[in-house]
């Protein structure tokens, strides 16, 4: 049971996550009186129920963040390129310097 109780602290918000001790039958009693307690008050607090699907507006959120995101990227890469342009166009005074010194022999 070290297992299950590893992954529950890993994968949920520690304050959620109860261990229940089971060393005799009265804590084993306790722990089951505990657990009907919590589905009992879950069941009042959510007569509706809940699901783990995506709300959609929360969808429609992540959907622009990652258009936003795309967009930063095409941004870097724009500005690669501009860097590329500098350094080719300063090549080309180069060239320029090295002909006129030809010029000059």
């Amino acid at each position: 049971m070290e297992v299950v109780l590893q992954d529950a602290k890993e994968g949920y918000q520690p304050e959620i996550v109860i261990e229940l001790e089971s060393n005799d039958v009265e804590q084993m009693d306790s722990n089951v009186d505990r657990i009907v307690g919590w589905v009992e008050n879950w069941v009042k607090d959510h007569p509706d129920g809940v699901t783990n699907e995506i709300d959609e507006s929360v969808s429609q959120l992540k959907k622009i963040d990652k258009e936003f995101e795309g967009s930063e990227d095409e941004e870097e890469d724009d500005d690669e390129e501009d860097e590329e342009d500098d350094d080719f166009e300063e090549g080309s005074e180069d060239d320029e310097e090295e002909d006129d010194y030809e010029d000059d022999e």
